[in-house]
């Protein structure tokens, strides 16, 4: 299967043909909608200029360092972007700001199967003196952002803080984080289920449905297995 996209709005280039052969469906067929808004217009709306700019900046940070140039300051520097992308994807545009709150207002509104990951059942600091009962993507966003945040400044980080409890790389949980954003924010959204004239659930609904979950809660599975003890 075969999209075609033509970006001639932008470099005057011809129609480019993209394979849609091993991706997330659900997840492509949504972001077709803004791409085609964004470059096929000369008028650009806020929202699809930061989706672009927030997926770009999350493929920088997808790129692993390797080989004997890698140091621990790669590891800091990619988390910084994996942060800065999901604060592009929430930034309102002129005027406005993107703000910590924003992005895990954003992950605590992602469905999910797993009603342990649904749940406002871990204390993330909200100020100095409060905490607010948010997801647990949302307590490990906040773990990251504060790596983020010393790296940034210079404060000392122990290789314990890169990793979550039961020693995956807060690194890799990064993208699954990211991947949730963006499946939320631009609206992967579960199926509705039609009945066939014989009363029961139509096969296809079953077959959208699939297509829902490996666009989305693929990413929440992850954060759940490496997450928790």
């Amino acid at each position: 299967m075969t999209s075609t996209f033509s970006t001639a709005s932008l470099c005057q280039a011809s129609a480019l043909q993209i394979s849609t052969i091993g991706c997330r469906h659900a997840l492509f067929a949504e972001l077709s909608r803004p791409w085609a808004r964004r470059f096929g217009s000369e008028n650009v709306e806020s929202e699809d200029r930061a989706i672009f700019r927030s997926l770009n900046m999350a493929y920088q940070a997808s790129i692993m360092p390797g080989g004997q140039e890698a140091t621990f300051y790669d590891i800091g520097r990619l988390i910084t972007l994996w942060v800065s992308a999901m604060e592009i994807l929430i930034h309102p545009g002129p005027g406005g700001g993107a703000y910590k709150s924003g992005v895990k207002d954003l992950l605590d509104s992602a469905q999910r199967c797993d009603n342990g990951l649904k749940a406002l059942a871990h204390p993330v600091p909200k100020n100095k003196n409060t905490t607010q009962d948010r997801t647990l993507a949302s307590s490990i966003y906040f773990r990251i952002d504060a790596l983020r945040s010393d790296f940034m400044h210079g404060n000392d980080v122990t290789v314990e803080r890169l990793v979550t409890d039961n020693g995956t790389p807060l690194l890799h949980v990064g993208a699954s984080l990211y991947r949730m954003a963006i499946a939320t924010k631009i609206g992967v959204l579960p199926p509705v289920f039609e009945e066939s004239r014989a009363g029961s659930v139509c096969l296809n609904s079953f077959g959208r449905f699939a297509k829902w979950i490996s666009a989305t809660d693929y990413a929440a599975a992850i954060i759940g297995v490496s997450a928790l003890k």
